[in-house]
């Protein structure tokens, strides 16, 4: 109910058909019970107003229906002698512009009474007690339209008491209570506030909500006490506060509060409840994509669990002032379209649940701390299970114990962690576990554990790690991807190329499988170490590389120490450096980690580039025709010779690369060379070699048979 309904309740009745008056001297009557008593006869179409002159009234009054009591011309006290009520109200009456004061000093007196009543009106009356128990105004009404306004209500126990099931306006007062006193004890019903300024510095509370079932509507209100509401242990407690100032709130037990600061917003403040705030968002039914909701959390301690939900977003006041704990159990439990942002989660006891739980649905923290602080227990930080995941941005996440983990994923969901570190002080604990079918995206996260990266035997877990700060990877099997994508270049690919493959660079942007036997898949750029689609792939040129199957299918496997360099077998590489296209691809630092360390293609040392003719071919030897040229050698004829190597690779049509000195693969093409034997330039073709050294013409050796596996020979090119 907004402020604009409560107006329709504050206005006083239209006109009345009889006027009385009241005074001390040279008046009809000088008591005003007096004068209510003479009234037989008011009804809702014949209203009385009886006027007061000023001066103290020695009496109490008890109102009729239908008959207004109303101050006139200055002062009026009503001050009885005695007695424990100095007004009794009536259904359809109005007290207006009168004193009531209650100084007697008898225990437990009320200065005004309105019982089981409806429509019943106090208008700019000062109330006052003087007794311990007193009660300034108390109200038991059961209708819709008791109204006090612009009222003072000074009390030594309490202000204004309301025991009846009726709905209340109360507008534009001014309250006090003595110390331990209570300005509103609210026992049932609805008490609309409007403006009000409770003002005592020192009561048990501004507003008490008994345990009952009570609604406080509370709009603009200063409320001065060290508690303003006092929140009752009963579920139908309810207070619904809107731009109110006051200290603290306390709660009892199971009551409510929440406080709008505007349209879509909720302040929640040290001893109210977040969840309450969650639910009558709920309540409301109208949040969406077009329309989320803020509940700000300022300074305190909140114990309690939350359970968020859709288009909620909660935000606190710093992530070290703003704390949600529970001794053991879940604390948040996330909801899809919802956020958290800056506040502090703990878990103090020993537990198999989880702190910040995402259930099948999509969770986003960010600058959220969580701590976990427990010497045993499975319980973890932040876990995400089933078909959801989680985006974490500037999070802490810590826990002391190895069986617990900052990171728990275990289903098939995405997840994403950014900027945030991931603390595990238990011996030989994870920063982060992966399990099931998972994906988890980390960006330059520190993960302070002795182990980093734990991930389950599963073809579908994946791990991509961008700039992270970690010790280990550590898989339970042999399946499940880890790519450190720190510096990686991305290139296309044909759909052939693997996860763990060796490649070169075969055109612009774009890899191919690299082999040590063809110089013109040589040298090696890197590892590709993950395919975002089947022709795109990730490649490492530098860092590490892991495997959790030992490098099996892609040569030989990682052994600890042992060097590695690239294969003849497409894709692979091997501890056996290659004979003639030498390159070390790294080292093995364990059977599952890898460190890249990519060499020169030591065989182009002893290569030279030459201009020569379109014709001559890759495996051709040639002799230095003119400046900076060659062209295919020949023993039959000196102006063909002397050869001076061997054609490894065609660079252009025109220009060829001639490897000089060292190793040489060739294929004999079923000669039947042997190792040792020497090699000759041939006589009868040019560019050709020979085993038989030539008779008649020139004899210049070239090569010996290095080694021989038909069909491929390597050659030993002669100085």
């Amino acid at each position: 109910m907004g402020q604009g309904n409560a107006i329709a309740h504050l206005m006083p009745p239209p006109f009345y058909q009889y006027r009385y008056v009241v005074a001390k001297a040279r008046a009809p009557e000088s008591s005003i019970q007096e004068s209510i008593d003479s009234i037989t006869d008011a009804s809702a179409t014949q209203r009385y107003k009886i006027e007061v002159m000023p001066g103290i009234y020695v009496e109490t009054v008890t109102m009729k229906a239908y008959v207004d009591v109303v101050a006139s011309y200055g002062r009026v006290v009503i001050q009885p002698a005695s007695g424990t009520a100095a007004v009794t109200m009536a259904t359809n009456s109005m007290l207006q512009g009168l004193e009531v004061n209650q100084t007697n000093q008898e225990a437990s007196a009320t200065a005004i009474v309105i019982g089981a009543l409806t429509n019943v009106t106090l208008d700019d009356c000062w109330v006052t007690g003087g007794a311990a128990g007193d009660i300034g105004i108390s109200d038991a009404s059961t209708g819709t339209s008791v109204t006090i306004r612009q009222c003072r209500i000074d009390s030594a126990e309490t202000s204004y008491q309301k025991t009846g099931t009726g709905t209340t306006w109360l507008a534009d007062c001014r309250c006090t209570a003595g110390t331990g006193g209570i300005e509103m004890d609210l026992n049932a019903g609805t008490l609309n506030l409007m403006d009000n300024e409770l003002m005592s510095s020192n009561p048990a509370a501004n507003v008490d909500l008994a345990a009952a079932t009570v609604v406080v509507n509370s709009y603009g209100n200063t409320l001065t006490g060290d508690v303003g509401f006092n929140i009752g242990d009963n579920t139908n407690a309810w207070v619904y506060s809107h731009d109110d100032k006051f200290t603290a709130v306390t709660h009892a037990g199971a009551g409510h509060m929440v406080c709008t600061e505007e349209p879509q917003t909720f302040r929640v403040n040290n001893g109210m409840k977040i969840q309450d705030a969650i639910t009558r968002i709920a309540t409301l039914a109208d949040a969406s994509d077009t329309k989320r909701y803020l509940i700000k959390a300022f300074t305190g301690e909140y114990g309690e669990a939350v359970t968020m939900a859709q288009y909620i977003d909660l935000v606190g006041e710093s992530n070290q002032s703003v704390v949600i704990t529970v001794a053991a159990g879940t604390v948040i439990t996330c909801a899809a379209n919802s956020r958290i942002k800056s506040v502090r989660v703990e878990v103090t006891a020993a537990d198999t649940t989880n702190a910040v739980v995402a259930t099948d649905i999509y969770a986003y923290l960010e600058d959220v701390v969580v701590i976990v602080t427990h010497s045993a227990g499975t319980n973890s930080c932040v876990a995400s299970t089933g078909t959801g995941g989680f985006e974490l941005h500037d999070c802490f996440l810590q826990t002391d114990n190895a069986a617990s983990y900052p990171i728990y994923v275990d289903g098939s969901g995405n997840h994403f962690v950014y900027d945030s570190e991931q603390v595990n002080s238990g011996a030989n604990g994870y920063g982060a576990f992966i399990g099931s079918a998972d994906s988890l995206n980390s960006f330059n996260n520190k993960l302070r554990s002795d182990e980093g990266f734990y991930l389950t035997s599963n073809a579908s877990t994946q791990v991509l790690s961008y700039e992270d700060d970690f010790t280990s990877v550590v898989w339970s099997g042999t399946t499940g991807l880890f790519a450190d994508l720190t510096g990686v270049r991305v290139y296309a690919c044909a759909s052939g190329v693997a996860i763990g493959e060796w490649v070169y660079a075969s055109d612009n942007d774009t890899v191919a499988e690299t082999d040590a036997d063809v110089l013109a898949t040589m040298p090696t750029i890197g590892r590709v170490v993950y395919k975002p689609t089947t022709t795109t792939c990730y490649v490492k040129n530098y860092g590490y590389a892991y495997d959790a199957n030992s490098n099996t299918g892609f040569g030989d496997v990682w052994v600890a120490g042992d060097e590695y360099w690239v294969s003849a077998t497409a894709g692979q590489i091997t501890t056996t450096m290659h004979p003639v296209w030498p390159q070390k691809a790294g080292i093995a630092v364990s059977t599952q980690r890898f460190k890249v360390l990519i060499g020169d293609n030591v065989g182009l040392v002893h290569c030279n580039e030459y201009i020569c003719d379109s014709g001559v071919a890759v495996d051709e030897w040639v002799y230095i025709s003119g400046n900076a040229t060659c062209d295919e050698a020949q023993a039959d004829a000196a102006g063909t010779m002397v050869a001076i190597g061997v054609v490894v690779q065609k660079i252009t049509a025109t220009l060829a690369l001639v490897k000089i000195r060292g190793k040489h693969a060739y294929s004999d093409a079923g000669l039947g060379w042997v190792a040792g034997e020497d090699i000759y330039i041939d006589p009868d073709t040019a560019g050709a070699i020979t085993n038989v050294a030539p008779v008649m013409d020139i004899v210049q050796k070239v090569a010996e048979v290095y080694s021989y596996s038909d069909p491929a020979v390597i050659l030993e090119i002669a100085d």
